[in-house]
This record gives C-alpha cells, structure tokens and sequence, in this order.
C-alpha cells in the first residue's frame, strides 16, 4: 500500500471520528439527554424543535455532504508527530472543522451561491435568517 492509500484511509479514519465527536457535542437531534445540556442544565425550558430546526438539521446536512476533514486530521497528525495521543486531542479537533464550515455557509450567502458540494446551499434550503 502507498503513502496515497495509507492517506486516504487515514482522511475516512479521522473524518468518521470526528463527525462522531461532533455529533457528541452538536447532536443530529437535540432532546433532553443531549450531552451539553446535562453538563450544563439551563434554568427555563428549551424548545427543542426550534433548536432542531435552527442547528441540527442545518449543520448535520452540509456536514453529510461529505469534506474530508483535511483541519483535525492535520492537527491530530502533528500531536501525533509531537508525541501526544491523538484520542485525547479529537475534542479541541472538530473545532477548526466546525468553524471552517460555518465560514462556508457564510461564503455563499455573501457570494449568493447556488449549490455546494453538490446541492442547494445552506441559506437556499433553510434560509438566511438560520444559516
């Protein structure tokens, strides 16, 4: 196997990984044993539908478009070259990935663009006022 092979397996390892992480954080669908909010239990109650609508359906369908999480797996690979254990570093990885897709949706509001990686844009299926 070459070093091409060994990388792209490499890429579809970490991205698996880190959509998993993701999901740990920003869940596909919010409720009330969503992990941020038993660490965090807010004071009123949290319409859960609405923050479906406005962050997990948004998120999760450009993030199921694919990508191929090019940002963690470079900053998990250099903890690896200086010694560290990537597992432990996967939480503070999905960080640049999170905030490069975000500047993505952003992009194609301010460019008016019509499609990205393959379909409609973000602010086209769900609006400006959610992306």
């Amino acid at each position: 196997m070459g070093v091409r092979e060994d990388l792209k397996d490499y890429l579809e390892r970490t991205a698996k990984a880190v959509d998993e992480r993701i999901e740990k954080y920003i869940p596909r669908s919010f409720g009330e044993s969503s992990l941020i909010f038993r660490l965090n239990p807010p004071p009123y109650r949290l319409d859960f539908e609405a923050l479906n609508k406005a962050i997990s359906e948004p998120l999760w369908d450009f993030l199921d478009r694919g990508g191929k999480r090019w940002r963690p797996a470079l900053l998990l690979l250099v903890c690896e070259a200086l010694g560290g254990e990537p597992e432990e570093f996967l939480d503070f990885a999905i960080i640049p990935e999170v905030i490069h897709n975000g500047t993505l949706i952003a992009d194609d509001i301010e460019d008016q663009s019509d499609l990205r990686r393959g379909k409609p844009c973000t602010y086209r299926i769900f609006g400006l006022d959610i992306s």
